[in-house]
């Protein structure tokens, strides 16, 4: 749901933005192009009955006569239909409840007694919030329910938004006084800026390109190849188009990375054109005497070139599907460089190659101080071949280890303008207090001087607007922000202050702080899973792992099933329950009628369905002293009995609430990040080895998962396929010379590439990701 918006409408009822936002979410339905619509954060409502224990007893009132006369007086029934006249009408029974008055209304009795009572002289009949919603949603400190728009796969998603931001304007327009809304994130936005900035960029290459062919190669081959590269690129995006392949980061990012080698194929063709018109001959000459000497084995190169990103396009796995683009568009674009290098460059440099027929010399055409010094240069390197070939291998060498000191990543972060803030209080806490406690943390993260917008979802993460983000899982103690700021520039800042402040005002909660990545991977870039039947074992092993982490100093240390949680457990006298006619579960549905609450039907309010909710009144139910003191009935002595002839005691417990398996097996997972800077690939190694020394009893095993194992799938998969790919371009090369020595010459210049991606890291202190070793 890339269109995401937070809808405000304060001082509503539930009621009124239950009615808006489904009326929001019809018509932008019907926007062309327009998949599906997502509501979050609508706020639920419930009908509530709350009759007291002292009533129930006093009139000796079964509850579950409650429940019945609730769940039968508003159930919809078929009363058939009748003939009449030819005609068929259907018996159609009124519903009993068509408001809350009519709740209290409904008579009540014992069932076999003449005593009967209207149901709101015992009880309170009211129509509220429900007691624990599942999301709360606030925007800037103010409670918002947001709508998601997901577009129509094919479609352009800049169109549909624009549409969509139209149509949610318009209905703006025709809503109640106050109600507004906000973009959390909007796609088409920044798709839209994102091509903006590729065009621009685009067209500075370009100029860049041409400028320098022009200042190396005069302006006339200058121009010809400028003029092939801009072809080149217009007939990549046509052709993009015809095959489906949309342009995104990735496919935008490939015709980026292949601006420099689709010049390749023309400057070689217009300079043996140029070369050949210097020697005089006739431009017609030079131009049938360059693409005949060189057409085939620009193929070769060209198709060398291609093959060289042809494992990430044959790769199965996520990575190559989020790549995948990257090959598709380099090998069009290579392929047709080839194609115009062989059939335009020609024409074009028969109507700009001039002749210079009085200088046009073998002598002429490689004098000059560039040339003098590269002959100077070569002489130098063959006279000493033995001192050249060393300090060729000890500088790629010295360069080559200089990747110790590179920062070692899977994916890079995102340029998104935004970061995320995980706040996750102790297991069981309820999800008022969460909401209380994220009020504060959305105040602290909006003082920050960096950030112009917090959104904080309550319970739930929120919903997912973008592929890579990775919903949490619901829990009433988690909330999950995203902080919006006015640059990206910023993040980083405004991450380190925030780090530094959290953990002191809330040393009970677990709070990781992120940004987004280009990978739908888990937040945690160091993970140790144990696998095993029992889960005392594995929490003990567990510990161990973190105990490690902690000693090694890093961050976001925490177990994905989280710490265990306290609850009450009534512990039934199983024969005593058998005197007294009850079951357990009438024990247990007593129970809940004294706490949460027991659903006994639906209200209908026009398209709404209301849960009725039968429940004790709020001083019962607070009161946790008073669970001893509660009577539940017994359906075979018909009448209320002390829960304390049934259950001996309430036994305080703490277990397991969330258990993950892997492959079947119970999976408890040791999370941890390394401190903002630090080399992960270096923290790791340092603490592998002490995690992999934890004595493992028998059933039990470790794997790694994380940064480390998405990043070895990745390469697995390269490596799987980049034999392949590796032995067609050495066997291209080979065909191509007809003998081997020159294509091992050629094959031995590859490593020393090392040498400058190694420089520029390590320089700019950027990390070597996965798409970087592409």
């Amino acid at each position: 749901y890339g269109i995401l918006y937070a809808i405000h409408m304060p001082d509503y009822g539930p009621a009124d933005v239950h009615a808006f936002a489904q009326r929001l979410a019809a018509r932008l339905k019907l926007v062309p192009g327009v998949a599906k619509v997502n509501l979050a954060g609508v706020p639920d409502e419930a009908v509530h009955v709350e009759l007291s224990q002292r009533a129930l007893v006093r009139l000796g009132l079964p509850i579950d006569a409650v429940f019945a006369a609730l769940d039968q007086e508003n159930r919809v029934a078929d009363a058939g239909s009748v003939d009449v006249q030819g005609r068929r009408l259907r018996l159609a029974p009124r519903l009993t409840f068509d408001d809350i008055d009519a709740i209290s209304d409904l008579p009540i009795g014992r069932p076999g007694s003449t005593g009967i009572v209207r149901l709101g002289d015992v009880a309170e009949v009211s129509r509220g919030p429900v007691v624990e919603p599942d999301q709360i949603i606030r925007h800037d400190g103010e409670r918002v329910f947001t709508v998601g728009v997901s577009v129509t796969a094919g479609q352009n998603v800049v169109d549909v938004g624009r549409a969509v931001q139209a149509r949610l304007e318009a209905l703006l327009a025709e809503a109640p006084v106050g109600v507004r809304a906000s973009a959390i994130h909007a796609q088409h936005e920044i798709v839209d800026d994102a091509i903006r900035a590729f065009l621009r960029n685009l067209a500075i290459s370009v100029a860049t390109v041409v400028g320098a062919l022009c200042l190396f190669m005069g302006w006339r081959a200058g121009t010809v190849v400028g003029s092939v590269l801009l072809l080149t690129v217009l007939g990549t995006i046509g052709l993009m188009s015809a095959l489906g392949i949309e342009l995104q980061r990735i496919s935008l990012g490939a015709l980026m990375i292949a601006m420099g080698m689709l010049v390749d194929n023309a400057i070689v063709v217009a300079e043996g054109m140029v070369v050949g018109v210097q020697r005089g001959q006739r431009p017609e000459d030079a131009a049938a005497n360059a693409v005949g000497r060189t057409a085939y084995a620009l193929l070769g190169a060209t198709v060398i070139g291609i093959l060289a990103f042809a494992p990430i396009g044959l790769s199965p796995d996520e990575s190559g599907q989020f790549l995948r683009s990257l090959f598709q568009v380099v090998a069009i674009s290579l392929l047709l460089s080839w194609i115009l290098a062989v059939t335009l460059v020609p024409v074009l440099g028969l109507r700009l190659l001039r002749a210079d027929e009085e200088a046009a010399s073998d002598a002429n055409v490689y004098r000059g101080p560039a040339y003098a010094a590269y002959r100077t240069l070569l002489r130098l390197g063959v006279a000493h071949r033995r001192t050249a070939a060393a300090l060729i291998v000890t500088v790629t060498a010295l360069c080559m280890g200089s990747f110790a000191f590179v920062q070692q990543s899977f994916f890079p972060f995102t340029s998104s303008p935004l970061f995320y803030v995980t706040f996750v209080l102790p297991e069981g806490t309820d999800i008022h207090r969460t909401a209380r406690e994220a009020a504060a943390l959305e105040a602290m993260i909006a003082e920050d001087e960096a950030v112009t917008a917090v959104t904080a979802f309550v319970g739930r993460g929120s919903t997912r607007y973008t592929a890579t983000l990775r919903p949490a899982l619901p829990n009433p103690a988690l909330t999950q922000i995203v902080a919006r700021v006015s640059d990206p520039q910023e993040i980083t800042g405004a991450m380190e202050r925030l780090r530094a402040r959290l953990p002191d005002a809330w040393p009970d909660a677990e709070i990781q702080i992120s940004r987004p990545e280009f990978t739908p991977g888990s937040s945690s870039k160091i993970e140790a899973r144990f696998q095993g039947p029992d889960a005392d074992v594995l929490r003990a092993l567990a510990q161990e792992a973190l105990a490690i982490f902690d000693d090694e100093q890093l961050v976001d240390v925490k177990l994905d099933w989280r710490q265990r949680a306290l609850q009450l457990e009534p512990l039934i006298d199983d024969a005593r329950a058998r005197v007294a006619g009850m079951s357990r579960a009438d024990v247990y549905a007593g129970i809940r009628y004294a706490t949460t609450g027991v659903r006994v039907g639906l209200f209908r309010d026009g398209d709404l369905r209301l849960p009725i909710i039968a429940r004790a009144p709020e001083r019962e139910r607070s009161a946790l002293g008073e669970f001893a003191d509660r009577m539940i009935w017994s359906p075979a002595q018909q009448q209320y009995i002390p829960v304390t002839h049934v259950v001996e005691r309430f036994e305080l417990s703490a277990v397991d609430t969330r258990i993950l398996r892997r492959d079947r097996l119970r999976t408890l997972t040791a999370q941890a990040n390394a401190r903002s800077g630090e080399n992960l690939s270096e923290r790791f190694a340092d603490l592998r080895p002490r995690v992999e020394a934890i004595p493992l009893p028998p059933g039990y095993t470790l794997e790694w998962g994380g940064e480390y194992e998405s990043s070895a799938r990745a390469r697995e998969m390269l490596g799987s396929t980049m034999p392949l790919t590796y032995g067609l371009m050495f066997l291209i090369t080979v065909l191509m010379f007809g003998r081997l020595r020159q294509p091992v010459v050629i094959w031995l210049t590859v490593p020393m590439v090392g040498c400058g991606v190694a420089l520029s890291l390590v320089g700019t202190g950027m990390p070597f990701t996965f798409p970087a070793s592409l």
